[in-house]
């Protein structure tokens, strides 16, 4: 890579360089100058803005004190004379390119959203040239289309990046995240049965990290919140969860976390919580990004960028932090952080825990009771502050499974005639029958996706179609908070489940006992659904 290509990855970074005219960065992030004496801080600016640029020279630089050297003064003038030329010349052809680039991306973004797409995966490989191109729709991973060449890879990111998303230059090494917005065409049925196609403003978020070939890019469709939004028992959950759920929200004060793993819907019960509470409370949400717009004058979001640095000042300006502190002065009666990420948005979550107002806070971790290993141990915040009366009222702990197709959904008792097209059939119906055995209840009731080969209208043969939430919620008491401030947490939940508490293990079993779900989909997101004989596998691998 030219030193004209890695300046140019940055826009603040060229145009620092094009506007001193008196230093520039070589192929090396060696920072040239001709001044030998300048005096201290004089090419601060530069030194900063390559020292936190991810895109510059593809990151290659990110955290690294550039090397002073000292060079001639016609070889910094020729040097920012070639940038500005360069730039002038790839100006001239980027509108062709950007058109194609940008109609690319447009048709990729129109067949994701009329077919329920999520998720967009891209693999730009480029030993083998070729960008492979796969979905995942309602949790399932699977191919989009054919492989396409390399190219097409970098116009998506192109168009993403530099037209829509406010880049200089796009890279295929460089790590880069942005959202952006655009309008695609939206098929409908009309009245009479003909197809019409709706234009629709969307918004998508871009992520590209860099691989040892290559570069992985993941479109996400952040329109989930545009539309009505569920109530907690159309997501799934039971009227038991429903109800501890809107005791927490609709509270004077206290705090709630919210865990699961990326794509759980935690936002979306978060939101569907918050559309119950009463409108004479005015609730504000720190989101990155915003995903839901809930209507009502009592309600307000803000978009967090935990990254930004504000050029003036060199601060972070748009945290959890910044933000959080400035809510104390705006009459809050409730707040929702998503999704804390840091120990500073931790610290800020839990300070405002104590101002006498309901916290809500999403989090990565596998279990609602792992959110205290998580926050105290990894988040920093300490037991003490955790167990104190008051501040935190529950844990919720969420995953997506999907539902059985209700047209070609097979029966516990038909499944037998399948075994032999579906092995993994076989392995399901022998895993419900043991279920049935451990619980002394009946399976009869039990259903099976059927995804062998048919095309099943309703499904697109896949034997799935949409997702429910399998959940779990804690309610902290003062036991609760004895066993939280010493981390006994084996021994607390050993007293949950002697009062009676329903884990998310036991929620996906009634589901899937009421033919629901496939045991095969709810493995994949619910371990011990059979009890494991260890004793009888320890003796296996004593076997040769």
């Amino acid at each position: 890579m030219s030193y004209i290509d890695g300046i140019k990855q940055d826009e603040a970074l060229f145009n620092i360089i094009s506007e001193r005219s008196d230093c520039y960065i070589n192929d090396e992030g060696e920072l040239c100058v001709y001044v030998p004496d300048a005096p201290a801080g004089t090419f601060d600016d530069v030194i900063d803005k390559l020292r936190e640029s991810t895109t510059a020279f593809g990151g290659r630089f990110y955290g690294c004190e550039p090397r002073i050297v000292v060079v001639d003064k016609e070889a910094v003038s020729d040097a920012v004379q070639n940038i500005k030329m360069d730039s002038e010349a790839t100006s001239q052809n980027n509108d062709t390119e950007n058109t194609e680039s940008l109609l690319q991306l447009k048709r990729l973004l129109e067949i994701a959203a009329n077919q329920g797409i999520s998720d967009i995966h891209l693999k730009l490989i480029e030993e083998k040239s070729i960008t492979e191109v796969n979905k995942r729709v309602d949790g399932r991973f699977s191919k989009m289309m054919e492989n396409q060449s390399i190219e097409y890879g970098k116009n998506i990111g192109s168009g993403a990046t530099v037209t829509l998303g406010g880049k200089q230059e796009y890279a295929i090494s460089a790590q880069i995240d942005v959202t952006f917005k655009m309008a695609v065409g939206i098929k409908r049925k009309g009245d009479n049965g003909s197809t019409i196609v709706i234009n629709k403003s969307i918004k998508w978020r871009f992520s590209q990290i860099p691989l040892d070939d290559g570069a992985k890019i993941t479109i996400r469709n952040l329109d989930t919140g545009s539309g009505k939004i569920p109530s907690l028992r159309e997501l799934g959950l039971s009227k038991g969860h429903e109800r501890a759920f809107k005791q927490v929200v609709n509270s004077a004060q206290g705090s709630l976390f919210m865990s699961g793993p990326t794509g759980s819907g935690k936002t979306t019960t978060i939101n569907s919580a918050l559309s119950t509470v009463d409108d004479t409370k005015v609730i504000h949400s720190l989101e990155d990004p915003v995903e839901f717009h809930r209507t009502g004058r009592n309600h307000f979001a803000t978009n967090v960028v935990e990254s930004y640095i504000d050029p003036k000042t060199k601060q972070r300006t748009k945290s959890f932090e910044v933000y959080g502190a400035v809510l104390l002065r705006h009459d809050s009666n409730g707040l929702y952080f998503g999704e804390i990420r840091t120990k500073g948005a931790a610290a800020c979550y839990m300070r405002l825990a104590s101002t006498g107002q309901v916290m809500l806070g999403t989090i990565h971790c596998n279990s609602a009771i792992a959110t205290i290993t998580t926050v105290a141990e990894q988040l920093g915040v300490p037991t003490s502050q955790l167990a104190s009366p008051g501040i935190l009222s529950a844990l919720a702990h969420q995953r997506l499974v999907r539902t059985l197709c209700p047209k070609c959904k097979i029966s516990h008792k038909d499944a037998p005639k399948y075994f032999v097209e579906d092995p993994t059939l076989e392995m399901a119906y022998k895993a419900v029958e043991t279920i049935g055995e451990q619980q002394e209840k009946s399976v009869d009731s039990v259903y099976y996706r059927n995804d062998i080969g048919g095309m099943c209208s309703e499904c697109e043969g896949t034997g799935e179609k949409g997702r429910t939430a399998l959940f779990e919620i804690i309610m902290v008491d003062d036991k609760g908070r004895e066993f939280i401030r010493e981390l006994r947490l084996s021994e607390w939940k050993q007293y949950l489940e002697s009062q009676g508490w329903p884990s998310i293990r036991e929620h996906a079993e009634l589901k899937l006992l009421a033919g629901i779900l496939d045991y095969r989909s709810v493995a994949e997101e619910v371990d011990g659904l059979v009890k494991q004989d260890l004793k009888g596998l320890y003796q296996e691998m004593r076997e040769i």
